[in-house]
């Protein structure tokens, strides 16, 4: 989605609040919900017969928007307790020279105590919590066009089919957002994803882990092996409920998982993802921010990272098997300042068994983030969502370090028969989050997209915005570092086990060789004796079948036929021959005759 060629601002005069950009064209279109939808439905129809540029892959979207919807409101029953009984939040931060008393302003540095800048303008900041779509449009239209204003709109879980074509015309939203982050919707794949970069700059894609724990009931390798097939299983039959849409198991709000992974008996871990575009509203902009976490995820549709545990009563609230650990996010000083970072009552989280520090990242965000900064520079404001989903990925691939150890190191050794599995399995995750890293650190080299807005780099806000960016670059490239080099152990363990494998192959085939060798000594002797108990036939006067032979010949006939195979078995007859006198003897007489 392009982007106004510049933003100006109502003060004149040199201003480091300006914003550069790169002039574009302003193809902008404006649509009720129902003409957003009946475009890509249209697009969706496109085949090759009717057009160069065919929409089938929007087909799904299509189908998902043309579903009805009950209410546009969220059903909370027993089942959705968001904090605040919320599916969107509203960020608006504006600039104004009017400070109003009324209005709850996030000071910074660049600002002063009551909120006004050296400039004389004033960065208002506003958070709202949206139920209803129709919030969202009287918010969108309560801002005066004068202002210079930025949003910051995040949407949470699983939306209806109104919630996507409100927000979808207010916003002007590329579709290709709603199906790159619908796409488990998918029935027929094209195979379009992931995209060229070219078409995927204004529209990122984040992954964010979170890992679990359950009381183990088995520890063997056949255990594991059984709990990863039956959640591949039961991850089919979870993205065919999200597809089928029932009203009674999914719900606005709920909690969307893209992957279950197992990691052993004891530890497991789900992805999920944030996608983000930045879009037009009229002269400002607007970052849509859409996450898969929502509702607890013991209140939404259940996967394979609920197990129930029967021994507990059903009434209790922690009747499942499962804990998800917390994702550690680090700060300076962070455990002397933590009262500054808890929540209010209002929005914390009082019920739910598996609650997630993803669904609570709206709830207080860009509280230390500049907000002068936020409000002109779109890559700056995601700074926390893109430091979220690192600390996230640290925390996933140092327990693939953690699970690697027994897998790689000298321990293996002691195994009598090593596996595979794990080391396949660590290899395959491992290469999803190296391409999915790699994507990521393209987009902050390029700062997002680079027709976003930007704070001129020469200003103070300028370096501070680079500052920000450099170090999200630092931490990706450590992450995506230790992630190839765990990939690299998983291939260095791969070539120790099929070593070993062939090491005990090879013990194998000299233990049997030497028993061969025992085998053929004993027949040594048994090969003779039976010769010669054939040749005479046990025919013996001792044995009543003959009245002429006694068994002492049969004693002396042996041990002479024992002696010669004895001499054959021990030296090498034919090749002394060879090499005697007589063998070149007899060849030069062969010669001779024939």
């Amino acid at each position: 989605m392009s982007l106004p060629s510049s933003i100006s601002s109502p003060a004149t005069g040199p201003n480091p609040l300006r914003q550069s950009l790169v002039p574009v064209k302003s193809d902008t279109l404006r649509f009720t919900p129902q003409e957003y939808k009946e475009a890509i439905s249209f697009h969706a129809k496109q085949t090759t017969r009717q057009s160069p540029y065919p929409g089938q892959n929007f087909e799904d979207l299509d189908a998902f928007l043309q579903r009805p919807s009950t209410s546009s409101r969220i059903s909370f029953g027993h089942q959705s307790k968001l904090p605040s009984s919320s599916v969107g939040t509203l960020y608006t931060f504006s600039t104004s020279t009017n400070v109003q008393t009324n209005v709850q302003t996030n000071t910074t540095e660049n600002t002063t105590a009551n909120g006004t800048a050296n400039d004389g303008s004033t960065t208002i900041s506003r958070k709202m919590d949206l139920s209803s779509v129709k919030q969202l449009d009287e918010q969108l239209l309560s801002i005066a066009p004068a202002h210079k204003t930025s949003y910051l709109l995040f949407l949470a879980g699983y939306l209806s089919s109104e919630w996507l074509t409100t927000v979808g015309s207010l916003c002007s939203v590329d579709p290709e957002h709603y199906q790159r982050h619908l796409r488990y919707l998918a029935r027929q794949p094209y195979f379009s994803v992931p995209p060229l970069p070219s078409a995927a700059e204004n529209i990122i894609t984040l992954r964010f882990v979170t890992l679990g724990f359950r009381h183990p009931t088995g520890s063997s390798q056949r255990h594991i092996d059984r709990l990863r097939s039956d959640g591949i299983k039961d991850m089919d039959t979870y993205f065919h409920n999200l597809k089928r849409n029932r009203e009674t198991q999914v719900k606005i709000g709920d909690s969307i998982v893209r992957r279950y992974s197992v990691h052993d008996e004891r530890y497991f871990s789900i992805e999920q993802e944030i996608s983000i575009s930045i879009n037009r509203i009229g002269r400002n902009w607007i970052a849509l921010i859409w996450l898969d976490a929502g509702n607890d995820l013991s209140e939404s549709l259940h996967g394979p990272w609920l197990t129930e545990d029967s021994s507990i009563e059903p009434s209790r609230m922690s009747r499942w098997k499962e804990v998800f650990l917390p994702t550690i996010r680090h700060r300076p000083r962070l455990a002397l300042r933590s009262k500054r970072y808890a929540l209010p009552p209002e929005e914390q989280y009082h019920s739910g068994h598996l609650p997630q520090v993803a669904a609570l990242l709206r709830k207080d965000y860009g509280k230390y983030l500049d907000t002068k900064l936020i409000q002109i520079d779109p890559f700056y404001a995601l700074h926390e969502i893109f430091s979220f989903s690192a600390a996230s990925e640290l925390q996933y691939l140092n327990l693939i370090d953690e699970k690697l150890g027994p897998e790689t190191g000298w321990a293996i050794l002691d195994e009598e028969i090593p596996s595979l599995s794990n080391l396949l399995y660590n290899r395959e995750v491992l290469h999803t989050h190296i391409q999915q890293l790699k994507e990521n650190i393209e987009t902050i080299k390029c700062r997002g997209c680079n027709q976003w807005p930007r704070a001129l780099t020469n200003s103070d806000l300028g370096r501070k915005a680079d500052e920000a960016a450099n170090i999200l670059l630092r931490d990706f490239e450590y992450l995506l570092t230790k992630a190839e080099n765990l990939s690299k152990r998983c291939d260095a363990g791969m070539a120790v086990v099929m070593n070993n494998a062939n090491l005990a192959e090879s013990r194998r085939a000299i233990a049997q060789a030497s028993r061969v060798s025992k085998l053929t000594l004993l027949a040594f002797f048994y090969v003779p004796l039976s010769f010669t108990s054939s040749f005479f036939g046990m025919n013996f006067a001792q044995f009543g079948t003959s009245s002429t032979l006694g068994i002492w010949l049969w004693f002396a006939v042996s041990a002479p036929v024992l002696v010669l195979s004895f001499i054959f078995y021990q030296w090498d007859v034919p090749g002394f021959i060879k090499r005697s006198l007589i063998y070149y003897k007899m060849k030069r007489w062969f010669y001779r005759v024939w």
